[in-house]
């Protein structure tokens, strides 16, 4: 009897030894894993932190971008008399020397209206200038119905 039991003894130390060394080299692979899980979420904290920058400095440039432009709205389609009816405007509205550098018609042409203008001034103060002077075109016969806005702000103001 003491031979059986000494017998049984040795067979479970060698399965428990074998089921030991089994458990060691899993979780040897879970803490490998849990270091590559480590890793991807460090980087994907710094990709978020990237990208969140990233959206600030363009939030900010666009921004910057759109701080000199007006839309103008109401303005008939007449590509070739753009930049001369903008000078007009401007001229009506006491704001000839604010410089106008680049004019854009923006949206779909349709028959029933014409599309909005996008025109980007030199500096923010230009713009503001327009902007505060656009209400002399109230009372102006061949403008009336011609709007200054900030970009946004697409609807006409009723006088």
């Amino acid at each position: 009897m003491s031979n059986l039991t000494d017998k049984l003894r040795v067979e479970i130390r060698a399965d428990l030894l074998k089921e030991i060394n089994d458990l060691k080299t899993v979780i040897e692979k879970q803490a490998i894993e849990i270091s590559d899980l480590k890793r991807q979420a460090q980087f994907h904290s710094k990709l978020k932190t990237d990208l969140d920058t990233l959206a600030e400095v363009t939030h900010g440039q666009m921004r910057r971008e759109i701080a000199n432009n007006i839309i103008i709205s109401g303005l008939p389609e007449d590509s070739e008399n753009d930049s001369s009816n903008v000078d007009d405007i401007l001229t009506r509205i006491d704001c000839r020397n604010c410089e106008v550098l680049h004019l854009e018609r923006v949206g779909r042409a349709t028959l029933s209206r014409p599309r909005l203008l996008k025109a980007k001034f030199s500096c923010p103060s230009d713009r503001m200038r327009v902007i505060h002077n656009s209400r002399r075109l109230r009372n102006d016969a061949k403008f009336s119905g011609v709007y200054l806005n900030p970009p946004g702000l697409n609807v006409r103001r009723e006088a």
